[in-house]
Order: structure tokens, then C-alpha cells, then sequence
């Protein structure tokens, strides 16, 4: 029995975090994702200034940085 749903779509928000005057930020999480073949993922996204939580862009790029984003197909 999947409690799966199709085209779901979720998300976490987290309180702000003002990173002014960071050199290298860095977030670290642990999660547990049960996912299908395809197009299942996760992002990593942030809004900031005036519109803060009406436009939201994914942080990083495909194959960029440690660990991260390694398929192009996620849904965003």
C-alpha cells in the first residue's frame, strides 16, 4: 500500500536568516525523502528583499557545489 501522491508538491520553511557579511555560508540538513524514478526531488530556494515570500529562486546549479543538485529533470 504507497501513500504516494502524484504531482505533490511540499515544502519547509525555515525563519529568516539575515547572512550579511558571511563569506561562506553553508546549510547543512538531514532529511529522508521516499522518492519514485523520475522527475522526484528536492530544491533548495530563498526570497529575499520587498517581495520576501512571493518570488522564490532556487539556490545553486546543477552539478555546482558540494553535494548538490545532481539532476536536471527535478520540477521546480
Amino acid at each position: 500500500v504507497s501513500n504516494y501522491a502524484v504531482d505533490k508538491q511540499s515544502y519547509v520553511n525555515s525563519p529568516c536568516f539575515d547572512l550579511t557579511g558571511f563569506t561562506k555560508p553553508t546549510i547543512a540538513l538531514n532529511y529522508f525523502a521516499d522518492l519514485q524514478t523520475g522527475a522526484d526531488g528536492a530544491t533548495l530556494q530563498y526570497s529575499s528583499g520587498a517581495n520576501a515570500g512571493d518570488t522564490w529562486i532556487t539556490l545553486g546549479e546543477v552539478h555546482s557545489g558540494i553535494n548538490w543538485f545532481n539532476r536536471e529533470d527535478i520540477t521546480l
